[in-house]
């Protein structure tokens, strides 16, 4: 049975073998030169002195600012296996009447459906558990400059993660397949159903784990004494690998401190010293000891991991789902 199924997608295979062969080729090519740029730029030793990489990091986006675009196809690989490998896999051997062949042969439709889909699916849960942990390799000097593990698509494209995904495609197509009969709605069908799932989970990921929580403090006396265009709030002072998701802004009392205007200086200082946003000297002073606070809340770097096996899972779980109900569809239905 193993044998038939590679018969019957050997072309498939094939394709997909080329495709991922000059994938992984690519990914080797691009992490030996970016290794080779982060050590002509010492872009390792100005990360452990944790400040000075300003030089090196424009010289990473003059030479790869076409990388991050370009790796972001690497997203669109477990939609291509959903809608060639698994949208087709049921549908069209039903379509085309060629399961008949194999049911006439003592062939159960447990088994046939069994084998078809188990192999395809383990070749594309290998393939891209490979190609992830590949790209996390390729990308790891770049992450530094262009953003966090945790931030955009580099998530999607890196680790565990493609693995999840690739298994949810291709049981998506395999489920709809077997529903409809039909290759080419199944594969519409995967398609806007495969698409639908991550942008949702894309958004709705960073609410898989609590976020850390981070405070800096700062004199009152900075929101009115920068020269005008200089941001007076101060940033998270957090390592560029944290994704910060939201900021907000305390009052000494620790409660909202309402519009950043010159209203908030009326407790500390008297009318006369306030001139439109002009604010004499004294009362600046005066509220130079007057905290205010920030509060960041952030995804620490180091749960990345702990994040991609999460997704993972739930993308593992659904594929579980759909994978029962191709194989109950099939085994179920009368197929003339």
């Amino acid at each position: 049975m193993i044998w038939l199924t590679w018969r019957q997608h050997r072309a498939e295979a094939r394709t997909g073998g080329l495709v991922v062969l000059a994938v992984a080729a690519a990914l080797v090519v691009i992490g030996l030169r970016l290794r080779a740029t982060a050590r002509e730029v010492g872009l390792a030793t100005c990360l452990q002195a944790d400040g000075g990489c300003g030089a090196a990091y424009a010289r990473l986006h003059h030479d790869y600012h076409w990388l991050p675009p370009a790796a972001t196809g690497l997203i669109g690989l477990p939609l291509l296996a959903g809608m060639f490998w698994g949208a087709p896999l049921i549908a069209r051997e039903i379509e085309g009447g060629t399961h008949r062949v194999a049911w006439t042969q003592s062939v159960t439709r447990l088994r046939w459906v069994s084998t078809q889909l188990g192999l395809v699916l383990a070749v594309s849960v290998a393939v891209a558990l490979g190609l992830g942990l590949l790209s996390g390799w390729a990308l790891a000097p770049l992450t530094p400059a262009f953003g966090p593990r945790l931030g955009g698509n580099w998530f999607d494209i890196q680790g565990l993660a493609p693995a999840g995904y690739v298994l949810f495609a291709v049981a998506l197509g395999a489920a709809i397949g077997a529903l409809t009969r039909r290759a080419i709605p199944a594969m519409a069908v995967t398609l806007a159903g495969f698409v639908a799932a991550r942008v949702y989970f894309h958004i709705s990921r960073r609410s898989f784990l609590p976020s850390s929580r981070h405070t800096v403090d700062f004199p009152m006396s900075t929101l009115f004494a920068n020269p005008t265009g200089v941001d007076p709030i101060p940033g998270p002072g957090l390592s560029g690998e944290n994704v910060v998701l939201h900021a907000t802004i305390l009052g000494p009392a620790g409660g909202d401190p309402g519009p950043m205007t010159t209203d908030l200086l009326r407790p500390y200082c008297p009318a006369s010293a306030i001139h439109g946003r002009e604010i004499d000297s004294t009362c600046l002073a005066k509220v130079a000891h007057v905290q205010m606070h920030v509060v960041y809340d952030y995804l620490p770097a180091s749960q990345f991991w702990t994040l991609q096996v999460i997704e993972g899972l739930i993308f593992a779980g659904i594929a579980t789902v759909l994978t029962a109900v191709c194989i109950t569809v099939v085994v179920r239905t009368r197929h003339t």
